[in-house]
């Protein structure tokens, strides 16, 4: 009976290990967070030339080693190239393989998070316009598939909806993933308020599908403001600094003008 197994597999993380070898952990679709062992692959001309790039998605086999698996195969099905010759995007890609990496456990694989990740990474490879929204929606909608997504429809205090008089959210509790509507909450209260605007856009993302989503046009504070919240929101329940932010927050410093900007309107276009 054979011992090796392959499965469709995207690069989160690799390392160098002694002269010829790399350390490669994966998020595959059968076998969930997986670390193998590539022998020789620093050298590789035929196996692994030019395979093993961060963030690409491949058909991989293994098979068990005296240590870690052993891969033995890796064939591209897409290398998203356009990632890694964007900083923005390798940066938000990073922070991405960075939550699957603490995240999920060893060994345990989840489907829709499989599909999801893909599916971000192939949209952010093409992505010529705000590379921000498909990591507000992948922040999302991961929360959403491991049970920890906020409600963002309703008050937890007096449960009527929130926002719809487009007056800020003031009450966030982070431990119980809630928020208090402007009534219940007339003073900040936990962490910082949302806008109307950004509490909006979390609610047609969570309810949309992707091809739909496309479709927003979101201002640069909204965007921007949406993802402070989930990166704290994240953060908070890991209990843990996800070190690709610090890079990534670099890169939003520099790219802010000084003068804010007035509008942030959120409509359908």
């Amino acid at each position: 009976m054979s011992t090796y197994f392959s499965t469709r597999a995207i690069i989160l993380k690799r390392i160098p290990y002694g002269d010829f070898d790399l350390i490669v952990t994966c998020w595959s679709l059968e076998q969930g967070k997986t670390t193998l062992m590539a022998k020789g692959a620093k050298n590789s001309r035929k196996r692994f030339a030019g395979v093993l790039e961060p963030f690409s998605e491949l058909d991989i086999v293994g098979k068990p080693g005296r240590g870690l698996p052993l891969l033995m195969e890796a064939t591209i099905v897409d290398p998203f190239s356009g990632i890694r010759s964007s900083m923005r995007k390798t940066a938000i890609a990073s922070y991405w393989a960075e939550i699957v990496l603490q995240w999920m456990e060893a060994g345990h694989a989840q489907r829709p998070v499989y599909h999801l990740l893909a599916q971000m990474l192939r949209e952010l490879d093409r992505c010529d316009g705000q590379p921000e929204m498909p990591s507000i929606y992948f922040q999302l909608h991961f929360l959403e598939h491991c049970g920890l997504g906020p409600d963002f429809f309703h008050c937890m205090h007096c449960h009527e909806d929130i926002a719809s008089d487009g007056k800020p959210v003031m009450g966030i509790d982070l431990a119980q993933g809630g928020f208090l509507c402007s009534e219940c909450a007339p003073r900040p209260y936990g962490a910082a308020g949302l806008s109307a605007q950004t509490i909006k856009l979390f609610q047609w993302m969570r309810k949309m599908d992707w091809s739909r989503a496309t479709r927003l046009r979101v201002s640069a504070p909204c965007v921007r403001e949406g993802e402070r919240f989930l990166e704290m929101f994240l953060g908070y329940h890991l209990g843990k600094e996800f070190q690709s932010l610090k890079f990534l927050r670099q890169l939003h410093q520099a790219e802010e003008q000084p003068a804010a900007i007035s509008d942030s309107h959120v409509s359908f276009h």
